[in-house]
């Protein structure tokens, strides 16, 4: 019924998340990748906020900010490997 596989619902617009990978042009090929050199010094942020207007709520919207921006609109989400 719309639920992930641990139950959450409605994640989409609370906040902008964080990501582990450094913002930088997607690679011509990749195979599950992961920039995580730190080149460019811009984090990517996922999704959009309770501040954004619909266009952005969705989980492909991709942005950046400085590694050391804080703002109210932008979280993490732990995670874990079973």
């Amino acid at each position: 019924m719309g639920s992930s596989k641990y139950g959450q619902l409605d994640l989409a617009g609370s906040m902008a998340e964080w990501m582990l990978d450094w913002y930088d042009g997607y690679p011509a090929t990749c195979n599950n990748c992961a920039n995580i050199s730190g080149a460019s010094g811009y984090r990517v942020v996922k999704g959009g906020s309770w501040k954004n207007d619909a266009s952005n709520l969705t989980a492909n919207y991709r942005n950046s900010y400085s590694s050391d921006y804080r703002g109210n609109s932008i979280g993490f989400r732990c995670a874990r490997a079973l």
